[in-house]
């Protein structure tokens, strides 16, 4: 008699060993799906573009039409695009520099952005060869996002470089520029994209602008921004 008490005992408490578990291990699984749909939904919430993500470190050049120029100790010059630029492209598929040797005129592309059929060309900040490439920005077009540092796209050996860097600003000039690029861009959503669609508030809480936005934007569209912010008639 004794001997099945004991038996019956055991039997109990792995039972109720094994319901405890299982409770507990049913609340892990839901914590652990709970943890991953928050993350999803974070990570697919797109960010707002405020003025001051729009920025310009110091020594940086900015081109108007958003390239800059930064002069490295060899004389040589780095080139890139703007944050402006960065911050409203996304999905870009593939991106084309010139080859190493290449002359480039100030006011031709130097750099063009692919996102499916649509196409953006930017232009060079200064007259020059080109001698070096960001070969990591063609395999890897996120490094936009880094538009002054991994996402740089070319060094150049100026023939020209103080008159053109003289037209060019620098600082505070180039923020105020930068930052009217931003406003002048809210409308141009407002106007041809729809904007309360692509992330866009309404006008009375400001219109602010989500990242990528051009993006959610079709070929005519880009063509115009081309033409109204880039300079290039296509």
């Amino acid at each position: 008699m004794t001997a099945i008490l004991v038996i019956i005992t055991v039997i109990f408490f792995i039972t109720i060993d094994y319901l405890v578990y299982r409770k507990k291990g049913t609340a892990l699984v839901q914590i652990a799906r709970d943890t991953v749909e928050n993350q999803s939904t974070q990570i697919s919430k797109p960010s707002i573009i405020s003025e001051e993500d729009i920025s310009l470190p110091n020594g940086v050049f900015l081109h108007p039409k958003h390239t800059w120029a930064y002069v490295l100790k060899s004389g040589h010059v780095k080139i890139g695009i703007d944050s402006f630029i960065s911050k409203i492209v996304s999905g870009i598929d593939k991106i084309v520099l010139p080859p190493i040797g290449t002359e480039i005129k100030k006011g031709q592309p130097i750099l063009n952005l692919f996102s499916k059929e649509r196409s953006l060309k930017l232009i060079s900040p200064i007259d020059g060869k080109v001698v070096s490439v960001n070969e990591a920005l063609m395999s890897n077009p996120e490094l936009l996002n880094d538009p002054y540092n991994a996402g740089w796209s070319v060094i150049i050996q100026p023939s020209n470089l103080a008159k053109d860097i003289s037209l060019m600003k620098i600082s505070e000039e180039a923020i105020k520029i930068l930052k009217n690029e931003f406003k002048r861009f809210k409308e141009f959503v407002i106007n041809y994209g729809n904007g309360n669609k692509l992330g866009l508030q309404t006008l009375q809480d400001g219109g602010v602008p989500v990242t990528g936005i051009l993006t959610a934007l079709d070929k005519s569209k880009w063509d115009l921004f081309q033409k109204e912010f880039l300079n290039l008639e296509l």
